[in-house]
C-alpha cells in the first residue's frame, strides 16, 4: 500500500471531533477523531501500526 496516497484521502476534511477510546488491555487509549468533508464523515483512529499495538497509524473508516 502506498501510503502517502493513502494518507492523501485525508486531505479537504475538518476535524469536527475527538474522544478517547480504551485500550481494552490496560495500555495506552487511542485517539479517535471524526472528520467530515460535505456531509461526508469519517472516523480516524491513531494506533501504532495496522495491528493496533498502539498510538501513529491512522484507521480511516466512513460514518454513516
Amino acid at each position: 500500500m502506498r501510503m502517502d496516497e493513502y494518507f492523501s484521502q485525508l486531505i479537504g476534511f475538518t476535524i469536527v471531533g475527538l474522544h478517547m477510546e480504551a485500550d481494552e488491555y490496560g495500555g495506552q487509549g487511542f485517539p479517535v477523531y471524526t472528520l467530515d468533508k460535505g456531509g461526508v464523515k469519517l472516523t480516524a483512529t491513531i494506533s501504532s501500526d495496522e495491528e493496533g499495538n498502539g498510538g501513529g497509524f491512522i484507521f480511516l473508516e466512513e460514518t454513516k
